[in-house]
């Protein structure tokens, strides 16, 4: 039970905030009163478990090379995007930034927190090299990237409505691995609106390698989340992707409130050969999930696997079908607590607020299994003593 053996393939974590039951400036602590700083998170594997690579460099993007001001000039932030050297940061102050914006490899746009908004549709195609950074902004509109991109995306609000000065988006945010080469995206400390983040690989003719992270996110709505994430893997037309393939996605440590619809959606279509197989990665881990009742599914597998999909440690309350499909062939299922009775709303400290930390004698504490365990929390709170399943550790 003892949570510090982790595998390798440290980030640096954020210091950003993620609170439980609604947010905290960045820097802050979350309702509990916890630091909610992320130092060092793990990206994946547990006590005993190897190393599963890597989403690139998740460190601090650097010093400012150049501060925009949102002196509401539609376009100036793509100016400046366009005029910065590479590597570079951009600063971006509090405010909207209005008009579209097509990133670029290796510029790097921070702002100052939730007051720092972009107003437009942001671009991603273009970061092909290089890890391009988003970090302590808002962003209300479509967000897509695809390709061979290399993206992290830290310390953001997405499509929230948490801002007056420009409308959300009704769309998701969009990553589309769709031909040969890696695709290395991390996203941390992310909360998002409804629907979420679609990852979709659609190979071509060559081989991919793909990294992908999901943590210390949520969807924090206080009336409905759904499609928080929806992931797919098809090879359609061809029977498989090519040798010499590999495919890590970890989810952990990310909270889902008030599920309606479907929370998370598989749609693992793809061929892939045996060795390939093997060396691929598809974890989703020490995740909260919960309803006031849906009639619908929590996690859904909308067609039977074709690769291994690992359920490790999840905690889902109240909900008719905590996990669609999940006794498929290939799905590994350990650690997890599910329940879709109302009773299951007394396991957290305050249920009707989002705090989804265990309560006292809850049946998340050391429920977890030690080889898909985190080390640290959505919090950045050690898990020591065993592993709590959900997102949160007592």
């Amino acid at each position: 039970g003892d949570a510090s053996a982790a595998s390798g393939g440290m980030f640096a974590g954020a210091a950003g905030a993620s609170n439980s039951g609604g947010r905290a400036p960045f820097g802050g602590a979350d309702n509990g009163g916890r630091d909610a700083g992320r130092g060092g998170a793990a990206f994946a594997g547990g006590a005993g478990e190897a190393e599963a690579g890597s989403a690139g460099d998740a460190t601090d993007p650097g010093t400012c090379a150049a501060t925009v001001p949102a002196d509401g000039v539609t376009g100036a932030l793509q100016a400046a995007i366009d005029a910065a050297s590479v590597p570079s940061t951009l600063c971006l102050k509090g405010g909207g930034h209005r008009g579209d914006v097509t990133l670029r490899a290796g510029v790097s746009l921070r702002g100052e927190g939730w007051a720092t908004i972009i107003c437009g549709t942001v671009n991603g195609d273009a970061a092909t090299s290089g890890m391009t950074t988003l970090s302590q902004l808002q962003i209300a509109g479509e967000f897509s990237a695809g390709g061979s991109v290399k993206l992290s995306l830290r310390d953001l609000e997405i499509n929230t409505g948490h801002t007056a000065v420009c409308a959300p988006a009704s769309t998701a945010t969009r990553f589309i691995h769709d031909g040969a080469g890696a695709l290395q995206l991390l996203i941390d400390g992310v909360t998002i609106g409804s629907p979420g983040f679609e990852i979709a690989i659609e190979p071509g003719v060559g081989p991919i390698d793909d990294n992908i992270v999901l943590r210390n996110s949520r969807c924090d709505s206080t009336s409905q989340c759904y499609d928080f994430l929806r992931f797919t893997f098809d090879t359609a037309p061809a029977a498989q992707v090519a040798a010499g393939s590999r495919i890590v996605l970890d989810v952990y440590n990310n909270v889902v409130r008030n599920v309606v619809l479907e929370g998370v959606v598989f749609e693992l279509r793809g061929g892939m050969n045996h060795e390939d197989s093997a060396s691929s990665r598809l974890w989703f881990r020490h995740n909260t999930l919960a309803s006031a009742g849906d009639l619908n599914s929590a996690v859904a597998f909308w067609t039977e696997p074709t690769l291994p999909v690992v359920l490790a440690n999840n905690a889902i309350a109240y909900i008719a079908k905590p996990v669609l499909g999940g006794d498929a062939l290939g799905i590994t299922d350990v650690g997890n607590v599910y329940s879709d009775d109302e009773s299951s709303t007394a396991w957290f400290d305050d249920f009707p607020l989002g705090d989804f930390s265990p309560s006292a004698g809850s049946p998340l504490i050391g429920a977890g299994a030690d080889a898909y365990g985190v080390p640290t929390d959505i919090t950045g709170k050690a898990r020591t003593g065993g592993f709590d399943s959900g997102a949160y550790q007592r």
